[in-house]
């Protein structure tokens, strides 16, 4: 995972601003730093990341864990209200399990689109003639939140947009050009004549978009960790949006991203330079399976106990456990004296 200082910085009044410094607290905090260096004259922390802690992949969770450990205040992101009513001018139909939550979102994009500088500078794209913006702000919401999004060109979508699983080995023309064997029961984005996605990994040539690209389609979704992970080995290949399902993304994020998107193409909060801005055209979320919400029982008196700390408050627990993103309910024990 990079950790881009300019993004992190935004969400979080720091510790300190010297990168070593820093280095140091995010190795304490278990945000291990395997290496620093610097984009555009930024740092960028590369930290290692866990199998079980997709929380650690991008700079708001980063940040929270600061939170917690100072009780300093997140910054939350700046994002729409709310997402356009309308529906897309495609259909949407999910018919597998494997897909959990499943939004897509349509957008109009203006004729050459270009980047605020201060995004251009974080993306390392000041000097790229070839990809389209819009790719760019995924990107960097990518970093920042931590949804994996994808972009279709939607001229090049015929009329619908389907998740289902391959019933075959199917053999696809991806975005970076390359040819893969796509096994059995993978999870395929289609259209009506054609595949335009594997899903949770990379999207396909065929509907991929370009700097002359004037309406998109952009996906958000909650795709099985499990079924992501065996289709990318299968396929030889890792990318940043299979590496993040594959350690778990958050359901509630597939909305929260589309809100943060529109707030940075739209309005005050347009990251494209003047009036080159884009709009929203339509959107529609579809719903997979849900598991239910998970509650863990904690005892104050254990907490004290394993901390070895006798003392400790309450309210220090329960201000560090919301820093961190925890919905606390109060519950009595066994004992009727501890909760």
């Amino acid at each position: 995972m990079k950790l881009h200082l300019s993004i992190l910085e935004k969400l979080i009044e720091l510790p300190s601003s010297n990168p070593g410094e820093l280095r140091q607290i995010l190795d304490d905090l278990g945000l291990e730093v395997k290496g620093l260096e610097e984009v555009n004259g930024r740092p960028v922390f590369n930290i290692e990341t866990l199998a079980n802690r997709g929380d650690h992949l991008y700079a708001l969770g980063a940040a929270r864990e600061m939170s917690a450990r100072y009780l300093t205040p997140l910054k939350v992101p700046s994002m729409a209200s709310a997402l356009v009513e309308k529906n897309p001018s495609v259909m949407v139909r999910n018919l597998t399990d494997k897909c959990l939550r499943y939004a897509l979102l349509e957008i109009a994009l203006p004729a050459g689109m270009r980047l605020r500088p201060d995004i251009a500078q974080v993306m390392d794209a000041s000097a790229d003639n070839e990809r389209h913006a819009i790719v760019y702000i995924l990107n960097y919401i990518l970093l920042e939140l931590g949804q994996p999004m994808h972009a279709f060109d939607r001229d090049k979508v015929d009329g619908e947009v389907v998740v289902r699983l391959s019933d075959r080995e199917e053999e696809v023309l991806a975005l970076d050009g390359q040819t893969y064997k796509v096994p059995p029961e993978s999870v395929l984005i289609c259209d009506r004549k054609k595949i335009i996605a594997v899903a949770g990994v990379i999207g396909l040539a065929n509907s991929m978009v370009t700097r002359q690209t004037t309406r998109t389609l952009i996906e958000s979704a909650l795709f099985d960790p499990v079924s992501v992970r065996k289709t990318a080995r299968a396929m030889g290949l890792s990318t940043d949006a299979s590496y993040a399902f594959e350690r778990g993304c958050d359901r509630e994020a597939v909305i929260t991203a589309l809100k943060r998107l529109v707030y940075l193409v739209e309005g005050v909060g347009s990251v494209v330079k003047d009036s080159d801005t884009a709009h929203a055209l339509g959107f529609v979320c579809v719903e997979g399976s849900a598991e239910p919400r998970r509650k863990i029982a904690l005892l104050l008196s254990n907490v004290r106990k394993q901390l070895n700390a006798p003392r400790l408050e309450e309210v220090e627990i329960v201000t560090r456990l919301k820093n961190l993103g925890y919905t606390l309910e109060a519950g009595a024990s066994q004992k009727g004296n501890d909760k």
